[in-house]
């Protein structure tokens, strides 16, 4: 809608139009560099899978301490590759984005601390999602589910309050009803609302090298 030329999303989930890849895989790493390395973009956003480093991950598993290592190997993974992924947008002097709730212990790791050290331009802001119309998809009650994100860009104007007239629904279980039956509400909250998204596309069209 403002005239950006948007790549192909990637994930490991197929998706229309996007990318499937495993960038826990070293395979999957090398491929998507390439892309990167041909397309240039003048923004790259990432969002690692953030389950294993949420509290709540924590409090309800499950898993025996060969599965819990491998998890935290995986997880630990994909957050290195993130951060490296946006130290080669900072080498090119180009823009970038890191989401995940502000909850998260991915925020305090050592290679975290290090990426900011080294890019002291990269800064941390967070903000509720319901401010941008976050709700569940049946009963319209709104979500205040937090996010944070780590920039090279300006984000003050991101920062909005909570305005919610009404008490935020917490997001356990699962959607009853409507054309999202039988799905994680911790899934459908997962994905940005459309407010945040043109909120964020136009940040990127401001301060991307180029426009």
């Amino acid at each position: 809608m403002l005239g950006l030329c948007v790549g192909p999303g990637v994930d490991i989930l197929h998706k229309p139009g996007g990318l499937r890849l495993d960038c826990s895989l070293e395979s999957s790493q090398a491929l998507l560099q390439a892309v990167l390395a041909e397309a240039c973009p003048r923004w790259l956003h990432v969002g690692p899978p953030c389950t294993f480093w949420c509290a709540i991950s924590r409090w309800i598993a499950h898993a025996t301490q060969e599965g819990w290592d491998a998890k935290r190997k995986e997880a630990r993974t994909h957050w290195s590759f993130a951060l490296h992924l946006l130290s080669l947008q900072e080498a090119r002097g180009d823009k970038g984005s890191l989401e995940q709730p502000p909850g998260c212990a991915s925020w305090k790791l050592g290679m975290t601390q290090d990426f900011r050290q080294a890019y002291p331009a990269w800064t941390w802001c967070k903000f509720p999602s319901c401010a941008y119309g976050m709700k569940h998809p049946v009963i319209g009650a709104p979500w205040e589910k937090m996010q944070a994100f780590l920039c090279n860009a300006p984000l003050v104007s991101i920062h909005r309050p909570c305005v919610c007239t009404v008490p935020p629904g917490r997001i356990i279980g699962s959607i009853q009803g409507g054309p999202r039956h039988g799905e994680r509400c911790t899934t459908v909250a997962g994905e940005y609302p459309p407010q945040m998204c043109s909120f964020l596309a136009a940040i990127v069209k401001k301060h991307a090298r180029g426009h």
